[in-house]
């Protein structure tokens, strides 16, 4: 599965993770809106079914947005030299409980839907209780996934210790993935096809524009 999202072209990514979803997200809000300016008034119980399955929908586009996230900072430590590898242990636990987190969550919004759209008693306050620290914890996990990430992939690319202001571009272009992945996926490409970074580090980095 790495070498997949490692070898995958910028356009691909880009289609895969942002323009199929969006297409999905318009073809929703249209629907949505043509039922709401209908003359007859909205159909509610036709919004709550589709409703129902949208966590569904961009559930499947989340694992794959993880994958290419978990592919770079695991595929591009991979290739580094011994002395610039970074512990990867946190990165993954920090990826892997946004990932549940997400479905938990979706599955939180529709079974809110389906709650408003049946007899079925209204969500306990309690859950809504728990959601707002998991949220919390979940986005700090995300901002150390962008760090790693960031971190890796410079370090890949200039081929020594980098600090925070090498690669606070990167961290963005990762965290604004739609316009990112455009700069970051060719280089990644490029990085994957040289294979593993030799042990000398004096020599400057054929990535570097």
């Amino acid at each position: 599965m790495i070498h997949l999202f490692l070898k995958a072209k910028h356009w691909q990514l880009f289609i895969l993770l942002f323009g199929i979803p969006m297409v999905f997200q318009g073809g929703f809000m249209g629907t949505m809106i043509s039922s709401i300016l209908n003359e007859s008034g909205p159909d509610l119980d036709s919004l709550f079914s589709m409703m129902k399955f949208m966590p569904i929908v961009f559930g499947l586009f989340t694992i794959l947005y993880f994958c290419w996230f978990w592919s770079v900072g695991i595929g591009l430590n991979r290739l580094l030299p011994a002395g610039l590898k970074q512990k990867s242990g946190l990165f993954k636990a920090a990826l892997i409980f946004p990932f549940f987190y997400m479905f938990f969550f979706f599955g939180f919004i529709g079974f809110m839907f389906v709650s408003l759209s049946s007899e079925m008693a209204p969500v306990n306050g309690g859950m809504m209780f728990l959601i707002f620290p998991l949220h919390l914890l979940a986005m700090a996990c995300m901002i150390y996934t962008l760090y790693f990430l960031a971190k890796t992939f410079k370090t890949a690319e200039l081929r020594r210790e980098v600090r925070f202001s090498d690669f606070i571009g990167e961290f963005f272009m990762f965290w604004f993935y739609p316009i990112g992945m455009w700069f970051i996926q060719p280089k990644v490409n490029e990085m994957f096809k040289q294979g593993p970074i030799e042990d000398s580090l004096e020599e400057p980095s054929e990535f570097v524009d």
